[in-house]
């Protein structure tokens, strides 16, 4: 991982997907993975994009499952 990749992701993890143009509001480690190969043209695994992050003092939460929310809304 080059500093140049360690900039862009300090870069991205501090604004909102959305100041970048993208269509999302929060970003996921997957979603971060995309974003800096598109930027930067490495590509790494999400696993080395968290532990970059959290090396920088941000952290991966893992997100609540959407879909069986909805889907217990919807059976209610």
């Amino acid at each position: 991982m080059t500093q140049a990749y360690k900039d862009a992701l300090l870069a991205a993890v501090r604004r909102r997907p959305r100041s970048f143009g993208l269509p999302f509001s929060l970003w996921t480690l997957q979603r971060l993975v995309d974003y800096l190969a598109e930027q930067t043209g490495i590509r790494v695994s999400d696993e080395t994009v968290r532990r970059a992050a959290e090396a920088r003092g941000y952290c991966a939460q893992p997100a609540p499952n959407i879909r069986s929310a909805v889907r217990t809304r919807i059976m209610r």
